[in-house]
């Protein structure tokens, strides 16, 4: 038979009691435990800011101890990650070897380009010029030479602007 002193299965044990002696003993302990300086703990390492896309790791710590380092799980995951980065390298060499190319490719373009306006304004001034001087020999022919001088002149400023803006097409 169950004795009145048993507690009942399910119900909490009641705290035993302590003496008067006992009891001030804790309440120093707990007086002692408020006013004690709180325990100056390490700050934690800040985190290394995320990089990549993956949003859900962001906010993990990312420095790593020697013991965390030394498991073989992290390990082959840094092994991982560093091959998959040295593929990404080996992909990209590729694209800084075509940007040099078409680097030297748009500079020799640039080159041709400044050739061109130069043989443009040549031939536009040659022509122009000449176009001027042969329209203004019939008013000066009277006065041989000179305007015979300046049809001359005229009709060879107008084929050398043609003769410039010829071979610098062809060459």
């Amino acid at each position: 038979m169950a004795s009145q002193s048993d507690p009942k299965p399910g119900t909490p044990e009641p705290a035993p009691q302590r003496t008067g002696g006992q009891a001030a003993e804790v309440i120093e302990q707990i007086d002692e435990l408020r006013n004690a300086p709180p325990a100056v703990e390490q700050p934690p390492p800040e985190p290394t800011p995320p990089t990549g896309r993956r949003q859900a790791l962001k906010n993990l710590r990312r420095q790593l101890s020697d013991d965390e380092l030394s498991s073989p799980g992290a390990q082959k995951l840094l092994l991982d990650a560093l091959e998959a980065k040295d593929a990404e390298c080996e992909s990209l060499s590729s694209y800084v070897q075509r940007y040099h190319e078409a680097d030297k490719r748009a500079e020799v373009l640039k080159e041709k380009l400044k050739t061109s306006a130069a043989t443009e304004i040549g031939f536009g001034v040659g022509v122009g010029l000449g176009g001027v001087l042969i329209g203004l020999a019939p008013t000066i022919w009277s006065q041989q030479p000179t305007g015979g001088i300046l049809a001359a002149v005229g009709v060879l400023l107008m084929a050398g602007g043609s003769a410039m803006k010829y071979f610098a097409k062809t060459s």
